[in-house]
């Protein structure tokens, strides 16, 4: 992450990696207007290099990997959802009561259950007004697919936070990959403390 802290240091570069982050997406256009640098195109390119900006339809945006921590980096608040394995009912309660006690107020709950315990938990995670995610676990790397377009898909508009607490060991190493590579905060439940990894 060495190059990520250079880069948000960098006076131009840390403006327009700032931009990008609150505007989501941005065309050269959008960005000149806010940034009248006649080196604009040398500085995106620069970070594209990098691999900490990518090129989309639209314009410019900043790498999903790269969005958390550069978040934390230049104290950007944002709403938060929660992710969390869960195995049965009383883990769907559990997950709220320790969310509230972990001082976390999340926009949306997203429950991750097995495929086989997934058709028992639904009415739970529906009644508490949550998402439910249904992966085979048996498949940690297609698991951590499924859940990295969840992570794309709200990652710039919402921090995510994953919850490891209730999740099944194949499930948990799919959250703590996804946790590692997105920079997502990560706790769990031990002996009724809340331990932040």
């Amino acid at each position: 992450m060495l190059i990520l802290d250079k880069e948000a240091r960098h006076g131009i570069r840390g403006k327009i990696l700032r931009l990008l982050l609150e505007m989501r997406e941005a065309s050269f256009r959008d960005l000149l207007v806010r940034l009248p640098v006649t080196t604009l195109d040398f500085h995106l390119r620069v970070l594209r290099k990098e691999q900490i900006v990518d090129v989309t339809d639209r314009g410019y945006r900043v790498n999903p990997e790269k969005v958390q921590y550069l978040r934390n980096k230049f104290n950007i608040k944002t709403d938060l959802i929660l992710i969390a394995g869960v195995e049965n009912e009383k883990d769907v309660e559990s997950v709220e009561k320790e969310t509230a006690r972990a001082n976390i107020t999340p926009k949306e709950f997203f429950y991750v259950a097995d495929s086989r315990v997934a058709g028992a938990l639904r009415g739970a995670v529906e009644k508490r007004g949550g998402a439910m995610l249904v992966l085979n676990s048996e498949n940690p790397e297609k698991a951590f697919k499924e859940l990295s377009r969840l992570v794309e898909e709200k990652i710039y508009n919402v921090e995510p936070v994953i919850n490891l607490s209730y999740a099944s060991r194949l499930m948990a190493i799919a959250l703590m990959k996804l946790g590692e590579r997105y920079g997502l905060r990560r706790f769990l439940t031990c002996d009724g403390e809340i331990l932040w990894l």
